[in-house]
């Protein structure tokens, strides 16, 4: 009867993940009471939250697009003892602005729709303006372990074919897309056709 128990779990689990998370391409973190808990701002330090970081390795080794969307100073942004580091993520908005537009951004530099995200931030309000914005992207609270659980157990249903870090394709296109829009617009035309 126990064994059953454990197996039910592990198989609601990994129905729930596939429900929920199946298509998607990119998460988007805060980064305060997110990936670390306390304030990296106030200058107090912070502890990094390194299992919660190692799900979100383990997801980009696996293709999954790491973004951050985070109210913060970028100067103060520091990744002293972490599992990930800001290398990780293909696109980091970190401003004071609103965190709406900036998912609206994120998807535009990274060319996918909003239902292909996963948000993940501290505060209700963030997550609720964020779903309001765009109802179809997933938002989860990190301060609930069943995030975690969901998100490990994705993992765990994701390929590991080598070469699934997208990491790297998006930044190279990013620079290229970088260097084309410094050319001038005939000079663009001639290296698209």
């Amino acid at each position: 009867t126990e064994l059953s128990v454990v197996v039910a779990m592990q198989i609601a689990r990994y129905v729930s993940a596939s429900l929920r998370l199946a298509g998607k391409k990119a998460i988007i973190c805060d980064l305060d009471n997110t990936l670390w808990d306390g304030l990296i701002g106030e200058g107090l330090g912070v502890r990094h939250c390194r299992n919660r970081q190692r799900i979100l390795r383990d997801l980009k080794a696996r293709g999954i697009v790491l973004a951050i969307c985070s109210k913060n100073d970028p100067a103060n942004v520091k990744w002293v003892d972490s599992v990930l580091t800001g290398d990780d993520f293909v696109v980091s908005e970190v401003s004071w602005g609103s965190k709406t537009a900036g998912i609206g951004r994120i998807a535009e530099i990274l060319n996918l729709k909003t239902k292909d995200f996963i948000f993940i931030d501290d505060r209700p309000d963030e997550r609720a303006m964020a779903s309001d914005a765009y109802p179809s992207l997933v938002a989860l609270d990190p301060c609930e372990e069943v995030t975690w659980t969901l998100l490990e157990t994705w993992s765990r249903l994701l390929s590991t074919a080598v070469g699934a870090d997208r990491t790297e394709l998006y930044k190279q296109r990013a620079e290229r897309e970088k260097l084309l829009s410094a050319l001038p617009l005939c000079v663009r035309y001639r290296a698209a056709g």
